[in-house]
Protein backbone atom coordinates (compact mmCIF):
# COMPACT_ATOMS: atom_id res chain seq x y z
CA UNK A 1 0.00 0.00 0.00
CA UNK A 2 1.53 3.46 -0.71
CA UNK A 3 2.17 5.74 2.26
CA UNK A 4 1.44 9.49 2.69
CA UNK A 5 4.29 11.81 1.70
CA UNK A 6 5.91 13.80 4.11
CA UNK A 7 8.23 17.15 3.88
CA UNK A 8 9.91 19.05 6.42
CA UNK A 9 10.10 22.60 5.85
CA UNK A 10 12.28 25.46 6.73
CA UNK A 11 15.76 23.13 7.73
CA UNK A 12 18.70 25.07 8.53
CA UNK A 13 21.60 22.43 9.73
CA UNK A 14 22.87 19.42 7.97
CA UNK A 15 21.89 17.23 11.14
CA UNK A 16 18.05 18.10 11.26
CA UNK A 17 17.84 17.24 7.40
CA UNK A 18 19.83 14.33 7.78
CA UNK A 19 17.97 12.88 10.97
CA UNK A 20 14.58 13.75 9.05
CA UNK A 21 15.43 11.73 6.03
CA UNK A 22 16.79 9.00 8.55
CA UNK A 23 13.54 8.74 10.00
CA UNK A 24 11.33 8.79 6.71
CA UNK A 25 11.32 12.30 5.07
CA UNK A 26 10.79 12.60 1.09
CA UNK A 27 11.58 16.17 0.73
CA UNK A 28 13.71 18.43 2.75
CA UNK A 29 12.55 22.19 2.11
CA UNK A 30 14.84 25.27 1.86
CA UNK A 31 12.93 28.72 2.73
CA UNK A 32 14.70 31.74 0.41
CA UNK A 33 12.60 34.27 2.03
CA UNK A 34 14.70 37.10 4.20
CA UNK A 35 11.61 37.92 6.26
CA UNK A 36 11.14 34.63 7.95
CA UNK A 37 12.61 33.17 10.95
CA UNK A 38 13.76 29.97 8.92
CA UNK A 39 15.50 31.83 6.10
CA UNK A 40 18.83 30.25 4.65
CA UNK A 41 21.30 32.04 2.45
CA UNK A 42 22.27 30.37 -1.04
CA UNK A 43 25.81 29.76 -0.07
CA UNK A 44 24.32 27.83 3.24
CA UNK A 45 21.56 25.66 1.66
CA UNK A 46 24.14 24.55 -1.04
CA UNK A 47 26.20 23.13 1.33
CA UNK A 48 23.57 21.27 2.80
CA UNK A 49 22.34 20.05 -0.56
CA UNK A 50 25.40 18.93 -1.90
CA UNK A 51 25.70 16.39 1.23
CA UNK A 52 21.86 14.81 1.10
CA UNK A 53 21.04 11.76 -0.74
CA UNK A 54 20.14 12.11 -4.64
CA UNK A 55 16.71 10.19 -4.32
CA UNK A 56 15.35 12.80 -1.22
CA UNK A 57 13.70 15.96 -3.24
CA UNK A 58 15.46 19.61 -2.33
CA UNK A 59 12.59 22.16 -2.16
CA UNK A 60 13.03 25.44 -2.69
CA UNK A 61 10.40 27.76 -1.13
CA UNK A 62 9.82 31.02 -2.86
CA UNK A 63 7.56 34.23 -1.52
CA UNK A 64 7.17 36.40 -4.39
CA UNK A 65 10.44 36.16 -6.60
CA UNK A 66 10.82 36.54 -9.98
CA UNK A 67 11.49 33.89 -12.90
CA UNK A 68 15.41 35.00 -13.13
CA UNK A 69 15.76 34.80 -8.93
CA UNK A 70 14.67 31.37 -8.84
CA UNK A 71 16.52 30.41 -11.45
CA UNK A 72 20.01 31.16 -9.36
CA UNK A 73 18.88 28.81 -6.63
CA UNK A 74 17.70 26.34 -9.19
CA UNK A 75 21.60 25.92 -10.49
CA UNK A 76 22.64 24.80 -6.69
CA UNK A 77 20.53 22.09 -7.41
CA UNK A 78 17.04 22.68 -6.02
CA UNK A 79 14.04 19.97 -7.80
CA UNK A 80 11.33 21.38 -7.01
CA UNK A 81 10.00 24.64 -6.46
CA UNK A 82 7.19 25.50 -4.15
CA UNK A 83 5.94 28.84 -4.92
CA UNK A 84 3.89 30.66 -1.50
CA UNK A 85 3.74 34.09 -2.26
CA UNK A 86 0.69 36.41 -3.77
CA UNK A 87 -1.67 35.02 -6.63
CA UNK A 88 -1.58 38.32 -7.96
CA UNK A 89 2.09 37.92 -8.81
CA UNK A 90 2.52 34.51 -9.15
CA UNK A 91 -0.52 33.92 -11.47
CA UNK A 92 -1.36 31.93 -14.24
CA UNK A 93 1.35 33.46 -16.57
CA UNK A 94 4.02 33.36 -14.75
CA UNK A 95 3.56 29.38 -13.61
CA UNK A 96 3.28 28.88 -17.16
CA UNK A 97 6.66 30.91 -18.08
CA UNK A 98 8.18 29.35 -15.06
CA UNK A 99 7.52 25.74 -15.98
CA UNK A 100 8.55 26.57 -19.20
CA UNK A 101 12.08 27.77 -18.18
CA UNK A 102 12.64 25.23 -15.53
CA UNK A 103 11.21 22.26 -16.49
CA UNK A 104 10.76 21.53 -13.02
CA UNK A 105 7.44 20.01 -11.20
CA UNK A 106 6.03 23.22 -9.11
CA UNK A 107 4.19 23.23 -5.74
CA UNK A 108 1.86 26.20 -5.06
CA UNK A 109 0.57 27.22 -1.82
CA UNK A 110 -2.91 28.55 -1.17
CA UNK A 111 -3.21 30.10 2.10
CA UNK A 112 -6.88 29.84 3.12
CA UNK A 113 -9.29 29.26 6.13
CA UNK A 114 -10.36 25.78 5.79
CA UNK A 115 -10.22 23.20 3.34
CA UNK A 116 -13.27 21.97 1.37
CA UNK A 117 -14.20 20.68 -1.86
CA UNK A 118 -14.99 24.15 -3.08
CA UNK A 119 -12.08 25.38 -2.03
CA UNK A 120 -9.87 22.68 -4.45
CA UNK A 121 -12.81 24.14 -7.53
CA UNK A 122 -12.26 27.53 -7.61
CA UNK A 123 -11.64 29.00 -11.00
CA UNK A 124 -7.59 30.00 -9.94
CA UNK A 125 -7.07 26.15 -9.20
CA UNK A 126 -8.41 25.02 -12.07
CA UNK A 127 -6.25 27.49 -14.56
CA UNK A 128 -3.27 26.27 -13.21
CA UNK A 129 -4.05 22.65 -12.11
CA UNK A 130 -2.59 21.62 -15.60
CA UNK A 131 0.98 23.33 -15.13
CA UNK A 132 1.64 23.48 -10.81
CA UNK A 133 2.24 19.49 -9.79
CA UNK A 134 0.82 19.65 -6.37
CA UNK A 135 -1.36 22.45 -3.90
CA UNK A 136 0.05 23.19 -0.37
CA UNK A 137 -3.07 24.06 1.56
CA UNK A 138 -1.52 26.45 4.26
CA UNK A 139 -3.53 28.14 7.37
CA UNK A 140 -3.67 31.38 6.46
CA UNK A 141 -1.98 33.95 8.28
CA UNK A 142 -2.03 37.95 8.04
CA UNK A 143 1.18 37.99 9.72
CA UNK A 144 3.09 35.64 7.63
CA UNK A 145 3.72 33.17 4.73
CA UNK A 146 3.89 29.67 6.19
CA UNK A 147 5.36 28.08 9.72
CA UNK A 148 2.86 30.35 11.56
CA UNK A 149 1.75 26.95 13.76
CA UNK A 150 -1.57 27.46 13.05
CA UNK A 151 -4.01 24.63 11.95
CA UNK A 152 -6.13 24.31 9.03
CA UNK A 153 -10.04 23.61 9.20
CA UNK A 154 -10.66 20.61 7.79
CA UNK A 155 -14.60 19.92 6.42
CA UNK A 156 -15.26 17.43 5.09
CA UNK A 157 -13.53 17.07 1.47
CA UNK A 158 -15.16 14.04 -0.71
CA UNK A 159 -13.12 14.39 -3.84
CA UNK A 160 -10.77 12.02 -2.51
CA UNK A 161 -8.86 11.40 -5.49
CA UNK A 162 -8.13 14.88 -6.44
CA UNK A 163 -6.75 15.19 -2.28
CA UNK A 164 -4.72 12.31 -2.85
CA UNK A 165 -3.09 12.47 -5.66
CA UNK A 166 -2.70 16.66 -5.55
CA UNK A 167 -2.76 18.31 -2.15
CA UNK A 168 0.03 18.84 0.59
CA UNK A 169 -1.63 19.47 3.77
CA UNK A 170 0.16 22.14 5.75
CA UNK A 171 -0.22 24.50 8.87
CA UNK A 172 0.68 23.58 12.98
CA UNK A 173 0.71 19.55 11.83
CA UNK A 174 2.65 18.28 14.75
CA UNK A 175 2.67 15.07 16.84
CA UNK A 176 -0.20 15.65 18.64
CA UNK A 177 -2.65 16.43 16.06
CA UNK A 178 -1.56 14.46 13.35
CA UNK A 179 -3.63 11.33 14.14
CA UNK A 180 -6.73 13.31 14.20
CA UNK A 181 -6.14 15.28 10.81
CA UNK A 182 -5.08 11.97 9.60
CA UNK A 183 -8.33 10.67 10.62
CA UNK A 184 -10.30 13.31 8.51
CA UNK A 185 -8.21 13.36 5.31
CA UNK A 186 -5.52 11.07 3.32
CA UNK A 187 -3.49 13.42 1.38
CA UNK A 188 -0.99 13.40 -1.29
CA UNK A 189 1.66 14.76 1.20
CA UNK A 190 2.00 16.99 4.57
CA UNK A 191 4.39 19.83 5.24
CA UNK A 192 5.92 19.89 8.63
CA UNK A 193 7.75 23.08 10.00
CA UNK A 194 7.05 24.58 13.56
CA UNK A 195 5.37 21.19 14.53
CA UNK A 196 9.09 19.93 14.62
CA UNK A 197 10.81 23.00 16.28
CA UNK A 198 11.71 23.83 19.83
CA UNK A 199 11.46 27.55 19.01
CA UNK A 200 10.52 29.23 15.78
CA UNK A 201 13.22 28.32 13.03
CA UNK A 202 15.02 26.19 15.11
CA UNK A 203 14.23 21.97 14.46
CA UNK A 204 14.90 19.60 17.04
CA UNK A 205 15.39 16.10 16.46
CA UNK A 206 13.69 14.54 19.01
CA UNK A 207 10.53 16.40 18.12
CA UNK A 208 11.56 15.13 14.60
CA UNK A 209 11.77 11.27 15.48
CA UNK A 210 8.67 11.42 17.71
CA UNK A 211 6.50 13.33 15.05
CA UNK A 212 7.76 10.05 12.37
CA UNK A 213 6.87 7.63 15.00
CA UNK A 214 3.35 8.55 15.27
CA UNK A 215 3.04 9.55 11.64
CA UNK A 216 4.32 6.11 10.85
CA UNK A 217 1.02 4.14 12.41
CA UNK A 218 -1.39 5.91 10.51
CA UNK A 219 0.09 7.26 7.11
CA UNK A 220 -0.85 4.53 5.07
CA UNK A 221 -3.90 4.71 2.13
CA UNK A 222 -7.09 2.42 2.95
Amino acid sequence: MNRIRVKICGIKELDNALKAIECGADAIGFVFYDKSPRFIEKERATELIRQLPAMVNKVGVFVNHTIEEILKFVEIGIDTIQLHGETSFYDQDFVFRLKERTKLPIIYALRVERLNDELISTPFVKEIDEIVSNFLMDKLDVKGYGGTGQTLVIEGVKDLKYLKEKIILAGGINEKNIKDILSKVKPYAIDISSGVEREKGIKDNSLIENFFKTFTQYSLYP
